[in-house]
């Protein structure tokens, strides 16, 4: 569909990349998406005001006993003041085998 001048259209999702930085770099996402937020903010506030926009932050666990992860209080207040909620996504990957590991054996 190709959009018409002076037509409103409905849209159900948004989605930006705020941040270019990997999963296992929570605080460089976070950092990013305060910049994004502050330069953006009065598109951000015009579209979060007629539905639901969420901040989804992607990331991959740490090899920790205890994993402990915190908001930067910029950005939760930030996107508390312009009505947008923050997401946090965990992904569990499974580590990659190396070129000729295998755990079966080749004997015959």
């Amino acid at each position: 569909m190709r959009a018409q001048p002076g037509k409103t259209y409905e849209a159900d999702y948004l989605s930006y990349d705020v941040s270019q930085a990997d999963f296992d770099n929570l605080p460089g996402q976070f950092e990013d998406a305060v910049s994004f937020l502050k330069q953006n903010e009065t598109d951000v506030r015009a579209l979060s005001g007629g539905g639901e926009a969420v901040l989804d932050f992607g990331y991959s666990p740490r090899n920790v006993a205890i994993q402990v992860d915190r908001l930067p209080q910029e950005l939760v207040r930030l996107a508390a003041s312009l009505n947008v909620e923050i997401e946090l996504s965990l992904y569990l990957f499974e580590p990659e085998e190396e070129e000729g590991d295998s755990s079966e054996s080749d004997a015959a």
